[in-house]
């Protein structure tokens, strides 16, 4: 039964990590057929974690992590002038009822999903109420939920029709949680469901459609101007023809 050791398990690397400066970010994605998906990738700028393979490979340990018989998890070990880091793969993780699991990372409650990642703590090496108390002056954070639907409740978070981000380190560390619609596009916009990635196919039809309307009009003018000069012209013919009859 899939539990937050999954959760548990990144964000205690990322809590060793935040011994330094480092990045973390998760995108999760919630299947309407009961499963999810995540994607973590968790990156050191000091050099001083991930120096070996061996340690992004043991992130990726199904036993750890404890996911349920079907998971594939796969892992990807990152390198860079600047930067070391782990990409951690999950997929396929059957989603149970609530009634099922009290400890689960997701849960199908009714009609809605409801996520929690637990609690891992501050920054290590922090004194309390000091400057560097905050994990957001180490570690740049982020991580986003989407849902079949439409989020309808996640505190601390902004929320996007069915994708809801967190990108404080400081309200991550102390957890939080968010739940959505388990039925695909309930209670999300027509307009949310085009999505930004629409914006510009439909400014360049927009604009093509200006274009056209131009092009439109430029013809109906031209062909007024030729049935104005039209007459004249065959006025102009006829006068010089009575002029050479009256000649002979």
């Amino acid at each position: 039964m899939p539990s937050r050791a999954i959760a548990r398990s990144l964000t205690t690397a990322l809590a060793l990590l935040c011994l330094s400066a480092c990045s973390a970010s998760m995108e999760m994605t919630i299947s309407p057929q009961g499963t999810y998906s995540a994607v973590v990738e968790l990156r050191d700028t000091t050099g001083t974690s991930f120096t070996e393979e061996s340690e992004c490979t043991a992130l990726g340990d199904p036993q750890s992590l404890g996911v349920p018989d079907g998971t594939t998890v796969t892992t990807e070990y990152l390198t860079g002038d600047k930067d070391k880091g782990c990409l951690v793969t999950v997929s396929g993780v059957r989603i149970p009822s609530a009634d099922e699991a009290d400890n689960a990372l997701v849960v199908r409650d009714g009609d809605q999903f409801s996520v929690t990642l637990p609690r891992f703590g501050g920054a290590a090496g922090a004194t309390p109420g000091s400057a560097d108390d905050s994990l957001n002056s180490v570690v740049e954070a982020r991580v986003a939920i989407t849902f079949p639907g439409a989020v309808t409740r996640a505190p601390g978070g902004t929320v996007t029709g069915s994708t809801v981000v967190w990108d404080d380190a400081d309200v991550l560390a102390e957890g939080v949680s968010a739940s959505g619609y388990a039925q695909q596009g309930r209670g999300v916009s027509w307009w949310e469901r085009i999505g930004a990635a629409y914006w510009g196919l439909a400014a360049l039809t927009v604009a093509g459609l200006v274009l056209g309307a131009a092009t439109v009009r430029r013809r109906r003018r031209r062909r007024r101007r030729e049935g104005d000069q039209a007459p004249s012209t065959r006025s102009a013919k006829g006068s010089a023809a009575r002029a050479r009859r009256r000649r002979r």
